[in-house]
């Protein structure tokens, strides 16, 4: 219910209003009604309503100061001004303090109705857009966690799928340019943030950050470059061999360390060594993350039951998996897909 105060030094004023708003205005409830604005400021510290409606000329504190007061402990208040003709000129002054619409005694029931109904359809519809620019947030969010690590991992293709990923999420949620424009912004600030978490050394860019999916893009881009910058990426052909090696066959539960010593002709030491200065892990840590991230992957997009997608990312062994995979992620395979799934 919408909470409305009603302030008039007319006692049948405030009665009329009752009487309408409980009858005609459906989803209003008047808490209070005041005689001036000085005890109208109680009752708004009291019940912070959504509504007031006051009168004008008042004693004690007149409705203007009511509403300069108001505005000044919240922007979110709505306020309506009630006024005779000769109060006109007044209720333009209130205009300029956000003064949704004021209305004219004497009062009558369309009036009064069509005013808070309209009110409240707006409001409706104001929280509706809210909580859908919030569930796009929190999902889209989720993914730039997936694509930080993905960056780290310099996981080209689930870079790309991830980037993918929330455009088509931001596109279904028929937003406008302004939510995009800030959800972007949001987006690409918790980017830099999960970043600098890793302790990568990497500098922030020089350019601003441009905005939209181009935007978020770039920035991805930025930071693999710097990531393979900081590793040295590239620079050693036997990592690059045993990395493709490794996202190829992930899926062999028998994937040795020994494989890719003897694929690459380089020592045990040495290729622990190279691993560690490219990659930041060794060799056993580097393929869990990467077969929990696929195994995110699957779950996000499939229908394949979790004891199906560990055996895809080589873990036959179900408990062993399910342990693993809440080690890293936090969750369990099933809450995952609960929590995450969606998108």
């Amino acid at each position: 219910m919408l909470k409305v105060i009603t302030v008039d030094d007319e006692r049948a004023v405030k009665q009329g209003l009752r009487k309408i708003i409980e009858t005609y205005c459906p989803g209003f409830t008047v808490v209070g009604e005041a005689e001036d604005g000085q005890e109208a400021l109680e009752l708004v510290s009291r019940h912070d309503p959504d509504v007031v409606i006051t009168d004008i000329m008042m004693p004690v504190m007149s409705g203007l100061e009511l509403i300069a007061n108001i505005r000044q402990r919240s922007e979110s208040t709505e306020l309506i001004v009630m006024s005779g003709y000769d109060d006109f000129k007044y209720a333009q002054e209130a205009l300029r303090y956000g003064v949704r619409e004021y209305l004219l005694k004497p009062m009558n029931v369309e009036a009064v109705s069509k005013l808070l109904n309209g009110l409240r359809d707006s409001r409706l519809r104001r929280m509706a857009d809210l909580e859908r620019y919030r569930s796009c947030l929190w999902e889209c969010t989720a993914i730039v966690e997936r694509l930080a690590e993905q960056l780290w991992l310099l996981d080209e293709a689930g870079k790309m799928s991830s980037l993918a990923a929330v455009a088509e999420r931001i596109g279904e949620a028929r937003l406008t340019d302004g939510e995009q424009a800030q959800l972007y912004g949001d987006l690409a600030a918790c980017l830099r943030r999960l970043i600098r978490e890793r302790g990568l050394g990497v500098q922030e860019p020089a350019i601003p950050f441009e905005g939209g999916a181009a935007g978020l893009r770039r920035l991805a881009d930025f930071y693999s470059d710097a990531i393979r910058s900081e590793r040295n990426w590239g620079q050693r052909a036997a990592i690059r061999t045993a990395l493709a090696y490794i996202h190829e066959r992930y899926p062999d539960p028998g994937l040795s360390l020994e494989e890719l010593v003897a694929l690459t002709d380089v020592s045990p030491a040495y290729f622990y060594k190279m691993m560690k200065e490219e990659t930041g892990r060794n060799f056993k840590t580097y393929l869990i993350e990467y077969r929990i991230a696929k195994a995110c992957e699957m779950l996000r997009e499939g229908d394949l039951k979790t004891y199906e997608i560990a055996e895809r990312v080589g873990y036959p062994d179900y408990p062993h998996f399910t342990k693993l995979f809440k080690k890293y992620v936090g969750l369990s395979p099933s809450e995952f897909r609960k929590n995450m799934g969606s998108y």
